[in-house]
């Protein structure tokens, strides 16, 4: 039961079922193995080794599978002290049960050092274990190969793909590598597939090599009808090709057909993975003015509750396209409620869709919710979109004091989008300054503007601003842009640009001229302007 939970991806629920089993102590060794082994799928290498503890701790017998997979997990952890101290515990641990690293282990090292793209470690060991070994190894052999296809290395790949494609177990890697590879009219040479028995394995090839078929690229449609004959047979594409052919057919036919295909595709029976839903909820949240994107989210919410995933990719725009229709046809408090629930998903923060909230909150005056909101994002340096950006300031602006806006100015120079903010919210600040001066604020803003190399026509506005405002400011911003410029004669031209059609003009020019006297640099030459 425990296991089918795990396949299915309900790891939360299968953990509480193991857990159970391993409090009263009837949980086997082929479950520890089990679930370790899912959670390196998942890239999960704490929880693996959280279970490895365990193991050890209860003096649960270790197996060559369970050490193979903890070699895996290992190697997938890219910091270098802490996977050489756990795999050193491994093989202490190995010893002790009277095992040691066989080809199939230094395989697994092999296998996490791919996933994890450590290649300087992936050559070393592979360049060892082929000097050791006289005879060759499948498996040797098939790792060598995914790792060549995946760093472009057509030549090692086409070799090595030779030497695995004469054991019929490893047909599907070869068809899939030299698919990737754009050598799908290699395959029939290789690979006899007429000699092999229908069965799952070689529909599942046969669908790979006709999503790679160019003819899909003028006849999407035909991919489709491929996909659903060969579920009328009785076999069932991978979750992987599933996602490959709704894909492809978007790519080749349209959104249109695209969403016909995961219509009829999943309808026929076809698996849907988490990356099926996720590409599902791309497909439908192009248009904002139908609610099927809530009916793929809702379903995707019950796959994403139960499962423990290490690492999860929210396609932000979908997101934040879900989040507006969420709003506009069940209003605010469904939208926030799915914010809340992908905040707790391993995902970057990035990608949720703080902007529609943000925008609703603005627009409805619902000041505590976004102040909520705003405290999350600077707390946490979290990104937002350029509307985002200025949704915030122009709020701030309005609503809020001069260190206030300050602050968040000074997060956006931290997340790198201080370049995001409009000439406009500029203005404003600096308006602000010029009432409320505090220098601290006005210095640190002219310094952001200067390093950010901000363009001539943002320091017109503000200039014309202050220069109505209060010309003591406007001279302070003249004299330390140049100061903080490594360009000076460069900022000088800058801000002589800004008003060339000003009436401000003379008295800038000589702001200019004082500040370029205190480096002794005003008879360099002409200023650039």
């Amino acid at each position: 039961m425990c296991q089918a939970l795990f396949s299915a991806s309900h790891h939360k629920e299968g953990r509480v079922i193991f857990d159970n089993l391993v409090r009263a102590d009837q949980a086997a060794p082929h479950m520890y193995y089990f679930l370790i082994r899912e959670y390196v799928l998942m890239q999960n290498v704490e929880q693996a080794f959280a279970l490895f503890d365990d193991m050890c701790h209860r003096a649960i017998p270790l197996n060559n599978r369970t050490i193979n997979m903890l070699a895996v997990a290992c190697a997938l952890d890219k910091n270098v002290s802490r996977a050489t101290e756990r795999l050193a515990t491994v093989v202490a641990c190995m010893r002790s049960w009277r095992l040691s690293p066989d080809m199939n282990f230094f395989v697994g090292l092999l296998k996490g050092y791919d996933r994890s793209s450590q290649h300087t470690m992936f050559d070393g060991l592979a360049a060892q274990l082929r000097a050791r070994n006289s005879s060759t190894s499948l498996d040797l052999d098939k790792i060598i190969m995914q790792n060549a296809a995946k760093r472009g290395d057509t030549e090692l790949t086409m070799a090595m793909a030779e030497l695995v494609a004469r054991s019929p177990g490893s047909i599907p890697s070869v068809v899939k590598i030299l698919c990737k590879l754009d050598r799908a009219d290699y395959v029939p040479e290789l690979v006899p597939l007429h000699k092999f028995p229908d069965n799952n394995i070689i529909a599942n090839v046969r669908l790979e090599l006709a999503i790679s078929d160019p003819k899909v690229a003028i006849q999407p449609h035909k991919l489709l009808k491929h996909a659903l004959t060969m579920m009328e047979r009785g076999f069932t594409p991978s979750f992987r090709l599933t996602r490959d052919i709704i894909d492809k057919i978007w790519l080749c036919g349209g959104r249109q057909l695209a969403i016909r295909a995961y219509e009829e595709l999943t309808a026929a029976g076809a698996p849907k993975s988490v990356n099926v839903m996720l590409l599902a909820l791309k497909l439908y949240s192009r248009d904002t003015t139908k609610e099927e994107s809530i009916g793929v989210y809702e379903e995707l919410r019950e796959h994403l509750a139960a499962a423990d995933f290490n690492a999860l990719v929210l396609p932000q725009p979908a997101i934040s396209a879900l989040a507006m229709v969420l709003i506009e046809k069940r209003g605010i408090d469904a939208a926030q409620a799915a914010f809340d629930f992908l905040s707790t998903l391993p995902t970057l923060q990035a990608n949720l869709p703080f902007t529609p909230l943000i925008q609703y909150y603005v627009n409805s005056n619902m000041v505590e919710k976004l102040e909520v909101l705003l405290r999350r994002i600077v707390q946490h340096d979290i990104p937002l979109s350029i509307s985002g950006v200025n949704l915030c300031c122009e709020f701030l602006v309005a609503n809020s004091k001069v260190i206030d806006v300050a602050n968040f100015l000074r997060y956006l120079e931290r997340t790198n989008t201080l370049d995001y903010v409009s000439d406009s919210v500029f203005e404003k600040f600096f308006a602000m300054c010029a009432s409320e001066y505090r220098a601290i604020d006005f210095e640190w803003a002219v310094g952001a503007l200067v390093k950010i190399d901000r363009k001539w026509t943002t320091w017109r506005v503000i200039i014309e601003c202050l220069a109505t405002k209060n010309t003591r400011v406007l001279s302070a911003t003249v004299r330390l842009a140049i100061r903080l410029s490594t360009e000076k004669l460069v900022m000088a031209g800058m801000l002589l640009q800004a008003t060339s059609t000003s009436a401000w003009r003379a008295v800038l020019a000589d702001d200019v001229a004082a500040a370029l006297r205190v480096y002794n640099i005003a008879a360099s030459g002409p200023i650039q302007i």
